[in-house]
């Protein structure tokens, strides 16, 4: 990702503060034909009580549980933090316990998050990492906030240049919006004739001009 950060308010915002705290896990799948595949996801940095937690979507840690039931085997675990400037070659490589992830991978969210430690926080720090601290996180109604962000790395980013996997984290506006036709919009204290869920959906559409 390139941008001209010195005359470009949107480039000064994604070095200086959206950047830092966003890494790409990647890893790989070796499949029961002998055959490995690179996959990777976006993931997000939170910060709760000086604890760091890596924040991704449910359904990555979902996928994974999947194949490993099928017989797939996963490692080389590895957090990229590039776009915080960190120039060194090679990511901060990190476990993985199934066991230590809590995911939600429903209709009403698709959010995972596992606790990171000491070690590699600190590894993320020198690379030039930051976490969400909580004085950033807002009340609802969310509708209130005048900017959302619609953050990840779209498959369409990704590019295998020789040896190198090239990936782009793209960072889209969005505004809030009314739920689609038919979808009733679930309020903290229910509403009458729905199915209440424990995650209230918020919906927002990409802002085009």
């Amino acid at each position: 990702m390139t941008f001209d950060a010195a005359n470009s308010p949107s480039g000064q915002f994604l070095r200086d503060a959206a950047s830092k705290h966003f890494v790409c896990m990647s890893f790989r799948a070796f499949d029961t034909d002998g055959s490995s595949r690179f996959l990777y996801a976006s993931c997000f940095l939170v910060e709760v009580e000086s604890h760091w937690f890596l924040v991704t979507a449910g359904h990555i840690i979902a996928d994974i549980r999947t194949g490993c039931a099928n017989g797939t085997i996963y490692s080389e675990f590895t957090l990229h933090d590039k776009l915080a400037g960190n120039l060194f070659p090679f990511g901060v490589p990190i476990p993985f316990d199934d066991d230590a992830w809590i995911v939600f991978d429903t209709q009403d969210a698709d959010i995972a998050a596992t606790h990171l430690s000491v070690l590699i926080v600190d590894s993320l720090k020198a690379g030039g990492i930051t976490a969400i601290g909580e004085v950033a996180w807002g009340p609802p109604p969310f509708e209130d906030y005048d900017q959302w962000l619609l953050t990840g790395i779209p498959a369409e980013s990704y590019e295998l240049a020789g040896s190198h996997h090239l990936l782009k984290l793209t960072i889209v506006p969005l505004q809030p919006t009314p739920p689609p036709t038919g979808v009733l919009q679930i309020d903290a204290s229910g509403v009458e004739g729905a199915i209440a869920t424990d995650f209230p959906a918020q919906y927002g559409k990409i802002v085009t001009a």
